[in-house]
């Protein structure tokens, strides 16, 4: 698996990394990602990660060392969450979560202060906390393919109503 990323100053993705675990091979189903000593050596620099279709089913909470970080895309995957070291993440401004497992809203994202854009469509999420509108500068929410209840979404607009909250037809309506 090959992962991308941005380095600062840099107007496109232009650097491509090998991403391998511990061992010397490629990512496997199931596998947990861990980032490789090239991408660590580059912490400082790196400001998007496109993890996508991977099958992971867990991140490394050395994610958190990534402080530049502004994208953090992990759609289509097997995540049922975040590390709660994300919070370390004061720059992301986008998160993907979409097509994963996620049954919880991740607490991590409500220390996620310069959010702008947050992605958790198609997942298990049946609530999100009151909480999220303390986060000032989220603009959109993608919440489509959830089981969130008709009375919550209402809910939620009202509580949050500068905030572009999309639901999708495909939402499951109790």
């Amino acid at each position: 698996m090959k992962l991308f990323f941005i380095l600062s100053g840099f107007l496109f993705l232009n650097l491509l990394f090998s991403c391998n675990m511990e061992k010397e091979e490629d990512f496997g189903p199931g596998e947990v990602w861990k980032p490789s000593s090239a991408e660590l050596s580059n912490k400082k620099n790196i400001e998007e990660f496109d993890l996508s279709d991977s099958e992971f089913v867990g991140i490394s909470r050395q994610i958190s060392r990534f402080t530049n970080l502004k994208f953090l895309i992990l759609r289509n995957n097997l995540l049922e969450g975040i590390p709660k070291e994300s919070i370390e993440l004061k720059k992301l401004l986008k998160l993907n979560l979409a097509k994963n497992r996620v049954s919880e809203f991740p607490q991590a994202i409500l220390k996620m202060e310069s959010l702008q854009e947050l992605d958790l469509r198609y997942n298990e999420i049946k609530n999100i906390p009151n909480e999220i509108k303390e986060l000032k500068n989220l603009h959109t929410v993608y919440l489509a393919g959830n089981d969130i209840s008709t009375e919550r979404k209402s809910e939620l607009r009202d509580l949050m109503p500068k905030t572009k909250l999309i639901f999708g037809a495909k939402n499951k309506i109790r």
